[in-house]
Order: C-alpha cells, then structure tokens, then sequence
C-alpha cells in the first residue's frame, strides 16, 4: 500500500489508471449535495484519492484548497463550478445534472442572456462544459443557462430574439464534445430552476 501512496503522491491522476485500472477526471468545483464525510487537515487533492481508494464506499473526493479539506462522497451529484475545489471521480461514474434542455435560440449583440459569465476554451484550466456554465449560473441565481461556442451566459429571461434553426446550435463544447454549446451567434438554453 504504501507503493500506490507514494505513485500517486508523485504523478496523481497520470499513473492512477495505471494502479486501478480506472479512469478519473478532475472538475475544478464541488458537487452539489451533502457529503457522506468530510475530513479536515488534508493539503493536496492526492491525499483525498488515495484516501477514496482505501474506502469501500467512496466514489468521488473534494478537496478545498483554502480550508484544507476533503469531502467524501458515496455517490456523484452534480457538479458545480467554484474556485478553490478541485474534484475527482471515476470517469463512469460521470456525474448527472437535472436541467432541461429548451432549445437553440438567436443571440446578437445585445445579449439574450443578461449575464456573461466568460469565455472557457478548449486550452482554459476548466473547458466549457454544461457542468460548469451550471455551476456558475446556478450560484448567482439565475433561471437559466445559455452556451455560446465557448461562452457561458446566465439570465432570468430567454428567447428575445426567437427561437433559432435546432441545426445551427452545432458547434460542440470545448469540454466536452459530445454535448452542443450553441452556434454562431445562437445559444444552446437550458432551464437551472423552475
């Protein structure tokens, strides 16, 4: 055991798959939910995989690098974006969010959505995913979410400009390709809240 804490310590995620046979992805956030137990004092996210592969029912791990924490976590919820976490699960365990997809909806210069949230390319630390452009609405309290190629819009309000041709919100999400972020100026909308 002590072998698989000192690999990890040195190449983390790199040579994980190597030891477990599993595949693991990091998100820079934290799940949404309760954990199932949290343990303070621990400063690397290494620390709280390593922790996670000697527990039976951990699936996934939190570490807070401004508290020096780690959350355990017996199954994956969704993932909300947020500085100072770095999260960790097992790539088929890929966490789910409920939120409806509306549609593809015209954008112009003067925003559909009120609220820009940024741009999250292919090469940003975090790439735009749905996960991420919900974590980041959902914290400021908007109702819904619009992807924009590589852009994150969140607003209260959609489809002032109507609703767009669904075949035009085809460019895929820098993070994750099998999803669609929108278009040429059309934004792909989905519902955080009722």
């Amino acid at each position: 055991m002590e072998c698989k804490l000192m690999l990890v310590g040195l190449l983390f995620l790199e040579i994980l798959p190597l030891i477990t046979g599993e595949i693991y992805k990091m998100f820079e956030g934290v799940f949404e939910g309760t954990p199932s137990t949290s343990k303070a004092g621990i400063t690397t996210p290494d620390e709280c995989i390593v922790s996670c592969q000697f527990d039976d029912t951990c699936r996934a791990v939190t570490h807070h690098g401004d508290t020096l924490q780690c959350d355990f976590h017996n199954a994956t919820s969704c993932l909300l974006g947020t500085l100072n976490a770095l999260s960790i699960y097992n790539y088929k365990d890929d966490p789910a969010c409920s939120f409806p997809y509306l549609g593809c909806y015209n954008d112009g210069r003067s925003r559909d959505l009120s609220r820009h949230m940024g741009y999250f390319s292919a090469t940003h630390a975090t790439p735009l995913t749905l996960h991420l452009c919900f974590g980041l609405c959902i914290a400021q309290g908007y109702k819904y979410m619009g992807l924009q190629g590589e852009g994150c819009f969140c607003g209260n309000d959609y489809g002032s400009r109507g609703k767009g041709d669904e075949s035009h919100c085809n460019k895929p999400c820098p993070g994750d390709p099998n999803t669609m972020c929108g278009g040429h100026w059309k934004n792909s909308i989905y519902r955080i809240t009722e």
